[in-house]
């Protein structure tokens, strides 16, 4: 009788096995580096939102300075001068409290 070249079914248990090992170890980390881009993304915006608003400033002394959180009519200037599109603002707005640290 002629003997096939094939994986046992033990071979591919043991193959699936430490492809689920490996699974198990590497999805936490993905879902860590998940959150910590949307951190960093938040922060980014919150610079870029900042930084926007310190040129209106310098182009307009008579401005007020802002707080940590730009409020909607300092936003709403931005945006219409051109500084800010609405889905930054937008986005600005449903930050989470913790990204203007």
């Amino acid at each position: 009788m002629r003997k096939l070249n094939s994986f046992s079914l033990l071979e591919m248990l043991v193959v699936i096995m430490i492809i689920a090992a490996l699974i198990l170890l590497f999805v936490p980390k993905l879902a860590q580096q998940k959150d910590y881009a949307v951190q960093q993304s938040n922060q980014a915006l919150v610079k870029v939102v900042n930084e926007q608003y310190e040129m209106y400033r310098i182009e307009q002394p008579n401005e007020a300075q802002a707080g940590k959180k730009l409020n909607a009519e300092q936003l709403e200037k931005l945006r219409e001068q051109g500084y800010l599109t609405d889905a930054q603002i937008k986005k600005y707005n449903e930050l989470p409290q913790e990204a203007f640290k």
